[in-house]
């Protein structure tokens, strides 16, 4: 076989929690993409050999976690090569974390409405969780399990529940059937008290925002988020780069200009719309 599926995700490590990740990877060969493996797997992520040479040239800690905690369901075990004992220098692990640092100081607003706020647990929590594995890493700690995570950081017992409600925020954004669970989330005080404990600054959040078009954008991974909360504030109507974000692993490199495309497209609408 060419290709190798492995198991990740939380439900992997026994996670009991009822929200819990079943997430499948699948590494295979550039010439041979084994498309039919989606119908068997659900939440089935494609990585070529390249793809997983150039995340460990960049540092990526998703190929760390792989080699910990995934487990092997079928394939070529000799694809495994490919991740074991892979660790990232430091300097690449920082390279990770003070893009996400910077990024939750500048969200600085959230969407006026309900879904604005689950929007904003979700990029909390993708962002606060990275952090989290990173500094950890930086300290010789490779613990990918959200509870071992924040005890091995050092997290307060308070600190820890906000990040938990945080989560459940996330799960409702993504799962309707969990959305309709209703969702009641931490105080800004405790959001702000969990960033400083993991970035070293407290996060201000002010309900209700405008785009900022003009800004420096750089069309990354945390530019597609904000360009999200334009959609989900109604400042621009994109549905199909909403469907794209869904699906991240198969539309990350169509995203970028997706990206670019749609911030040209908004700054025409504004400049006309304020005489700019």
């Amino acid at each position: 076989m060419s290709y190798l599926v492995l198991k990740c995700g939380s439900a992997a490590r026994g996670d009991t929690n009822t929200f819990s990740d079943q997430d499948y990877v699948c590494i295979y060969h550039a010439d041979a993409l084994p498309l039919h493996l989606k119908s068997k797997y659900e939440d089935l992520s494609f990585f070529s050999t390249s793809n997983i040479e150039s995340m460990k040239a960049n540092g990526s800690l998703f190929i760390a976690h792989l080699d910990i905690e995934a487990q092997i369901i079928e394939g070529n075990e000799e694809l495994l090569t490919l991740i074991k004992g892979f660790r990232p220098e430091p300097l690449l692990i920082q390279s990770s974390r003070n893009p996400t640092v910077n990024f939750i100081r500048s969200i600085s607003w959230y969407p006026k409405t309900s879904d604005g706020v689950l929007w904003l647990m979700d990029v909390l929590y993708v962002a606060f969780r990275n952090i989290l594995y990173c500094e950890n890493a930086l300290n010789g700690i490779y613990s990918f399990g959200f509870e071992d995570a924040m005890s091995s950081y050092g997290l307060s017992c308070a600190d820890s529940e906000t990040f938990r409600q945080i989560r459940m925020g996330k799960y409702a954004y993504r799962s309707e059937n969990v959305k309709n669970l209703g969702f009641v989330g931490p105080r800004k005080e405790e959001i702000a008290s969990l960033s400083e404990a993991l970035s070293g600054k407290k996060l201000d959040l002010i309900e209700g925002g405008e785009t900022n078009w003009w800004s420096e954008w750089c069309y990354d991974y945390w530019d597609e988020r904000l360009i999200e909360r334009a959609t989900v504030n109604k400042e621009i109507y994109a549905p199909e780069f909403m469907e794209m974000l869904k699906n991240h692993n198969y539309s990350r490199r169509s995203l970028p200009g997706s990206s670019r495309k749609l911030v040209e497209s908004a700054r025409g609408i504004y400049a006309a719309k304020y005489n700019l």
